[in-house]
């Protein structure tokens, strides 16, 4: 099933991270960014569906930091919430850039 596989796959990349951090020293690495990238393209294929900007999920850096400092950190959950504020941020933007155009869009925004 569906579940079955993603869980599969969300272990095997839990223990790629753990072991390219442990190789590196550190948890910022390549393959970390490159991670997030992607999660940040899934994360479009899911908010994309949200039509008002009312309807985001509200997110920090800080809760998603947070959870890095637990005693057992889930380094693809870390970087699955980045992907998602990475779209969320680039997103917003673009609607900024384009709705401060029209006047009444600014007691919105």
């Amino acid at each position: 099933s569906d579940g079955r596989a993603r869980g599969r796959a969300t272990a095997k990349i839990e223990n790629l991270l753990k072991e390219v951090a442990k190789h590196e020293g550190h948890n910022d690495t390549t393959f970390a960014t490159r991670y997030s990238v992607l999660r940040e393209e899934a994360a479009g294929q899911e908010l994309c569906k949200l039509e008002r900007i009312q309807d985001w999920p509200s997110m920090t850096l800080e809760e998603v930091f947070r959870q890095i400092n637990q005693a057992n950190p889930n380094p693809a959950e870390v970087l699955d919430n980045i992907g998602k504020i990475r779209w969320l941020l680039a997103h917003y933007a673009q609607i900024m850039c384009k709705d401060l155009t029209e006047p009444e869009n600014l007691t919105l925004h």
